[in-house]
């Protein structure tokens, strides 16, 4: 039985004098690309290559010697047929969203560069419509957005891709560098096109389970988002599941957030009649508890040790029992939050 119903905000697709006017989005994974033109000096310093921290959508130069430098240029396997995955007209590429990251140790240095291909119509080459530097932070992702605005009606097929180069100096040289999309996810690539047929519709059934057990979240929200805006959302039922009639045909972000979870941002294509998608949710990791709460923690357990201590000594020499207990607890609390905050104890 079909629940939760969604909650249209507004049409994602727009009518304009030229047409309606359609998105569409495509996300990389690493293996939409080989690697072509890599080479390094001196012989062991490794080429270019598939990064396994942030797989399946990083590339990776590493250098781990100083005097190094090594370099290549990841291309598309398949490039795309523009009528083919947009029937339409007036296609533009109007954006592609990514990330990089710098990690340097020692004297050295990396870069990117991101281009753009296209093959005109009846021609047996590709060429470069644009190149962009790409930007990057030390030890954290820097999130870039481009926008070409480059009008794709003239050609047949484009493609992007990434050049990396690094180098390392003496004495001392190491680096890494990392290129993906945003916050090492996969790079999206957006066109905007237009048809003169009204759009049609589908069914979308998302499914929402835990990573490890497999077992489905109920009560998560779920979004189909264009430029986070939400045109159909809603809650999944005792069986993880929402559905979401009559969506119109397009491209959108797929959001999805539960309590005690990672939340999730992916891209769905919704073309008729049905489209169901599994979405497997992380466990958020529990945050970590406020300074003051292990002061408090090894100030009670020194606490009790020292009224135990000033026990045991008015025992056996005869003193007050409750004021030597008061004494000791004391100075017990005050040295062990003392000790926690010198130590780092948790």
């Amino acid at each position: 039985m079909k629940v939760q119903r969604y909650r249209l905000v507004r049409s994602p697709i727009k009518k304009t004098p030229l047409g309606y006017e359609r998105t569409w989005k495509h996300e990389f994974t690493v293996e939409e690309f080989k690697l072509t033109d890599a080479w390094s000096v001196p012989p062991y310093v490794p080429q270019p290559q598939v990064c396994e921290e942030h797989k399946p959508y990083c590339f990776l130069i590493k250098i781990p010697y100083p005097a190094g430098y090594s370099q290549g240029l990841w291309i598309q396997l398949n490039p795309f047929k523009i009528k083919e995955e947009m029937p339409g007209y007036g296609h533009k590429l109007v954006e592609i969203k990514g990330g990089a990251m710098h990690r340097p140790f020692g004297l050295c240095h990396a870069e990117a560069k991101l281009a753009i291909y296209v093959k005109p119509k009846g021609e047996k080459t590709f060429k470069k419509a644009a190149e962009y530097n790409l930007p990057h932070k030390d030890n954290d992702w820097y999130n870039y957005k481009l926008t070409p605005n480059i009008s794709l009606e003239e050609y047949e097929f484009f493609m992007i891709g990434i050049l990396q180069a690094a180098i390392t100096y003496l004495p001392w040289g190491a680096i890494e560098r990392h290129d993906a999309g945003q916050n090492g996810g996969p790079i999206v690539v957006t066109c905007k096109y237009y048809t003169t047929e009204p759009p049609k519709t589908a069914d979308v059934e998302i499914m929402v389970i835990d990573e490890v057990t497999s077992e489905p979240i109920r009560g998560a929200y779920v979004a189909l988002r264009k430029d986070e805006v939400a045109y159909y959302d809603g809650y999944t039922d005792s069986r993880g599941r929402i559905f979401f009639d009559d969506v119109i045909e397009d491209s959108y972000e797929l959001y999805v957030v539960a309590s005690g979870y990672r939340e999730y941002i992916g891209s769905i294509t919704v073309k008729p009649p049905k489209v169901s998608k599994t979405v497997k949710l992380k466990k958020a990791p529990s945050p970590p508890p406020p300074p003051w709460a292990r002061y408090v923690k090894y100030g009670l357990i020194g606490g009790g040790i020292g009224a135990g201590a000033g026990f045991a000594y008015a025992l056996f020499t005869g003193k007050p029992i409750k004021k030597n207990m008061m004494y000791g607890a004391t100075a017990g609390a005050l040295a062990g939050a003392a000790l926690s905050y010198v130590f780092g104890w948790e």
